[in-house]
């Protein structure tokens, strides 16, 4: 009896001791439970958010990247399309003004600077098209089109030997065009090489039987070549499929003429007259209608 309450009664710094050691234990368990949390959250951070983070940044930018060049790209193509729709419509000056806006926004347009030559072309502004097409062929070197248009300036230039080569480049990359063969043809028309010129417009017909201007250039070299019965059917074949063409009308009177057909050539220089009054002046003073300049109703037509 007296022993059992004597030391079953803890000592007074006892309990202060175990007490300690419960906060400890507490505060360990907390401290682990931390450094766990901290270390699944750094865990999720860098494998989850931060890749997540730098995905989006990068979309943004990629996104934001996107739109520019979109953007750009619809403002360079809608200049492009306005000037072909204004050139259509021969409004050359308005369609140069968007041709010059396209390739501002974007140098390295080809088919662009290839029209702003084309339109120089009509604008008879022919040094300034010859420079603006080489630079779209020194953007693009296989561009048929270009190298067309560039022997068509070189022609304007009176260049005829260089525009003859520039053709023979174009019908060596796209040998089925027939505009391509059709101004050869009037490169060689324009070098007295007549033979070469039938062949050439000859080629266009073959590729587009329906190109009424090769038909009359044919009809013009088989007249160079004084074979006038067939430079009459050429012609004929350049009206009827396109009769509102003065010089096809005009040049068949001359065949005509040449022909001794007398009643046809006026017949047919009426027809050129009626759509063109200017020829007035060139049919007074065109050879071959010599054996009709005497005659009154010739006169009566071109006074």
């Amino acid at each position: 009896h007296l022993w059992r309450s004597r030391f079953c009664r803890p000592r007074p710094g006892e309990k202060a001791i175990v007490d300690y050691e419960k906060h400890l234990n507490s505060v360990i368990t907390i401290a682990f439970g931390l450094a766990i949390t901290l270390a699944v959250a750094w865990i999720i951070l860098y494998t989850i958010i931060i890749p997540l983070v730098i995905i989006a940044v990068g979309l943004f930018f990629v996104i934001a990247i996107g739109f520019v060049i979109y953007h750009q790209w619809i403002s360079e193509t809608a200049r492009y399309n306005r000037g072909v729709r204004l050139y259509r419509k021969g409004e050359y000056e308005l369609a140069l003004k968007a041709f010059n806006s396209a390739v501002e926004l974007k140098p390295n347009f080809p088919e662009a600077w290839n029209n702003k030559g084309a339109i120089l072309l009509n604008l008879g502004r022919n040094e300034e098209s010859l420079k603006v097409l080489d630079r779209a062929i020194e953007l693009k070197p296989n561009y048929s089109e270009a190298w067309s248009n560039r022997g068509l300036a070189l022609v304007n230039l009176r260049r005829y030997d260089d525009a003859l080569e520039a053709y023979n480049k174009g019908i060596k990359l796209e040998p089925r065009s027939a505009e391509a063969w059709f101004n050869k043809g009037v490169a060689l028309h324009k070098l007295g090489r007549y033979d070469d010129a039938l062949k050439a417009q000859g080629k266009a017909i073959e590729i587009k039987p329906d190109y009424a201007d090769a038909w009359s250039n044919k009809g013009v070299a088989l007249h160079k070549l004084e074979r006038y019965e067939e430079a009459f059917n050429a012609y004929e074949k350049a009206i009827e499929l396109k009769p509102d063409d003065a010089m096809a009308w005009f040049n068949r009177a001359c065949a005509n003429a040449l022909l001794n057909k007398k009643p046809e050539a006026i017949s047919d220089l009426k027809e050129a007259i009626i759509i063109d009054e200017k020829l007035k002046e060139k049919a007074k003073t065109d050879e071959d209608f010599e054996s009709l300049w005497d005659d009154p109703e010739f006169k009566k037509l071109v006074e």
